[in-house]
């Protein structure tokens, strides 16, 4: 019976296993925009085909390049940077402390004045008065 030595095949039967090193692939505006452009004079069936085969792009890459498009969102200035966004800084939380328990302080307030103002319209409707217009609502 003969034996199989698989060492000296290795190239050939390479592992099932994922590599994880890869990365992710970035491409630039210029690049994108360029592929846009040739993807929009694509008329005939399977030129578009041929060109994401030819660059190497998956059809739902370059969908989504024509969506950030559409949205205007292709652009060199972007108006956000990726990342964490940074923290507050001491001046900015003490602000928004004080921004909080004014807020919380004129809440009670409104929640009082509108108590009072049911109040009123309650007596008003035991004593049989009528509502006191404005001189402005008359007008």
């Amino acid at each position: 019976m003969e034996k199989y030595n698989l060492s000296k095949n290795k190239d050939k039967y390479k592992s099932s296993e994922i590599d994880g090193s890869t990365r992710k692939r970035q491409y630039s505006l210029a690049y994108k925009k360029k592929v846009l452009a040739m993807a929009a004079l694509c008329c005939a069936p399977g030129e578009l085909g041929a060109l994401l085969r030819r660059e190497g792009l998956a059809s739902s890459t370059l969908y989504g390049w024509r969506v950030l498009e559409a949205n205007g969102k292709l652009s060199a200035n972007r108006k956000g940077k990726r990342g964490p966004k940074k923290l507050l800084t001491n001046k900015q939380k003490g602000e928004l402390k004080r921004l909080e328990k004014e807020n919380a302080s004129l809440k009670r307030r409104l929640e009082q004045a509108e108590a009072i103002i049911d109040l009123q319209k309650k007596i008003a409707k035991i004593l049989h008065l009528e509502p006191v217009e404005d001189s402005e609502s008359r007008q």
